[in-house]
């Protein structure tokens, strides 16, 4: 009789999940705009951390113009990336620095079927989650703080993402005294 109940109950999850997943998987996907952050996300995000190599985007034109407000600029930088309920953490371990970027209600996100034209009844979407914050900045990023800084999550992942599909980040901060951006992998 338990093992009924038991199987019953794995049964009827299991319907649940698949529908509420199907939404999860639209062929032909392609949204841009502004979502609040749902509860889930947000405490999903405030459990996140990753230690990473941020690159610094860099064109021919001098350092001076491609890492503006950078002190002493590299074209690496050893990063721990991290979330609480209120902000995102970057810091930088050498040299040191520490930018902190405020979670508000809201988010950006990008998202594309990259597979429209196959064929076959499933996507495969890439989806960018951008978070916009006046920065708090100390060290290394002492000339950020003030200037708007976006981190944007990007990856393979459904159109009901959740921080552990993206597999890239993108750090744009702009202001007076800054003009500078990092990328990298994430871990």
């Amino acid at each position: 009789m338990v093992l009924r109940i038991f199987a019953f109950l794995v049964v009827l999850l299991s319907a649940d999940l698949a529908s509420a997943c199907a939404c999860c998987h639209d062929k032909g996907v392609h949204t841009r705009g502004t979502q609040l952050l749902a509860p889930y996300q947000r405490n999903a995000l405030s459990r996140w951390q990753t230690k990473t190599t941020g690159i610094l985007f860099e064109t021919a034109a001098p350092l001076e113009v491609t890492a503006k407000g950078l002190i002493d600029p590299q074209s690496t930088y050893s990063l721990t990336i991290a979330a609480t309920d209120d902000h995102l953490t970057i810091t930088s371990h050498a040299p040191a620095g520490k930018m902190e970027i405020p979670l508000g209600p809201e988010v950006e996100v990008f998202q594309v079927d990259l597979d429209v034209m196959s064929g076959t009844p499933t996507m495969t979407a890439y989806t960018e989650v951008t978070l916009t914050g006046i920065a708090a900045a100390s060290g290394v990023f002492v000339n950020a703080a003030g200037a708007s800084v976006d981190f944007t999550f990007a990856g393979p992942s459904s159109q009901c993402w959740i921080w552990t599909d993206f597999d890239r980040f993108f750090i744009s901060a702009e202001g007076d005294l800054v003009n500078f951006n990092l990328f990298g992998e994430l871990r």
